[in-house]
């Protein structure tokens, strides 16, 4: 008798854990780019980093906050993803360098432990044509 209950708990948890478990959503392409274009709009360096891949950032100069530089607008088309990656079509309008720009390239992501992540070399490698 105890060991049925003992049972009857064990599968009542499991499924309480899995229904948790499920619930969990994983982040789209589109919404991890969005996100990490958003973090580097503003500046929020911390950010973009936790939605990149670990030290894709480094080295990079790209700076929205700093005189003569903001972007006006960024919009993104639909995602295209396989099991090991996935583009973001991008446009950024705004201005760089006191000049108005706009241009368009693909916004880069790999999975990485149950996460995408966006490759900024990659991306960036992309963004300067």
């Amino acid at each position: 008798m105890k060991l049925a209950k003992i049972v009857i708990l064990d599968l009542l948890l499991v499924l309480l854990l899995s229904a948790c478990g499920a619930s969990e959503k994983i982040a789209t392409p589109g919404q991890v780019a969005a996100d990490f274009w958003q973090a580097m709009e503003i500046g929020d360096r911390a950010r973009a980093e936790q939605l990149a891949v670990p030290g894709s950032l480094d080295g990079s100069t790209m700076n929205f906050e700093a005189e003569g530089n903001r972007i006006d607008n960024i919009t993104f088309t639909e995602a295209i993803a396989s099991s090991d990656m996935a583009v973001v079509p991008t446009t950024i309008e705004g201005e760089f360098n006191n000049r108005p720009v706009k241009f368009s390239f693909d916004t880069r992501l790999v999975p990485m432990e149950g996460d995408w992540k966006v490759d900024f070399n990659t991306t960036s490698t992309g963004m300067m044509g």
